[in-house]
């Protein structure tokens, strides 16, 4: 039995791992088509990460059949770590210790604390109580306040795409607009090659 417990738990967590790498992937895909007219959703390793992502996601859902949820949702921060670890690897991104480590240790200690406050002698139901437990009054509410949240986060995401399109709409316009009304030498990339020139003058000297 305690192989089998302990099987289920590195199983979790290799899940979690390839979770991560799935989010990896796909930011890399997006990154790469940043600035282009192209969508990153057609490149193969957007769709890899994605089936990756969706794959673990699912073994992970799959093994709370097995062991406590309260126990096995701890695992779910090792997902937390890999991503931090991921993302400087792969993708250069700065590691902030005041933020990031805070975050961490805050993350690790709910974790821990859960699994620690947890029963672990698990409760027998039968099908008849499972089956009213889940349409009960609770359960309804909980099925109904996790669609409002769903919804709400798809409206806000697609709210962003919609400002962020409008902000470049923006900065485009604005970088039109000061090539029309301000002299050549003031343009930025005259700037830039200025002060190449300049520097490479005073490196000769």
């Amino acid at each position: 039995m305690g192989f089998f417990i302990w099987g289920i738990i590195i199983a979790d967590t290799v899940a979690a791992f390839m979770i991560q790498v799935g989010f990896i992937l796909m930011r890399i895909a997006l990154v790469n088509v940043e600035g282009q007219k192209k969508n990153c959703y057609l490149y193969l390793k957007w769709f890899f990460g994605f089936a990756l992502s969706s794959i673990s996601c699912t073994i992970h859902v799959a093994l709370q059949a097995f062991m406590s949820v309260i126990l096995l949702s701890a695992t779910c921060v090792t997902s937390l770590v890999f991503g931090v670890i991921l993302a400087i690897v792969w993708l250069k991104e700065q590691f902030v210790w005041q933020y990031d480590v805070a975050a961490l240790t805050l993350m690790i200690g709910g974790c821990v604390s859960m699994v620690l406050q947890a029963g672990y002698i698990p409760d027998k139901f039968t099908f008849e109580e499972l089956l009213e437990m889940v349409k009960s009054e609770k359960s309804i509410i909980f099925y109904t306040s996790t669609g409002v949240v769903l919804i709400f986060a798809c409206v806000s995401y697609y709210w962003l795409l919609v400002a962020l399109k409008k902000f470049e709409k923006a900065g485009e316009a604005y970088v039109i607009d000061q090539k029309l009304t301000l002299p050549p030498s003031l343009l930025p990339e005259n700037i830039n090659k200025t002060e190449s020139t300049f520097n490479t003058r005073n490196s000769d000297r």
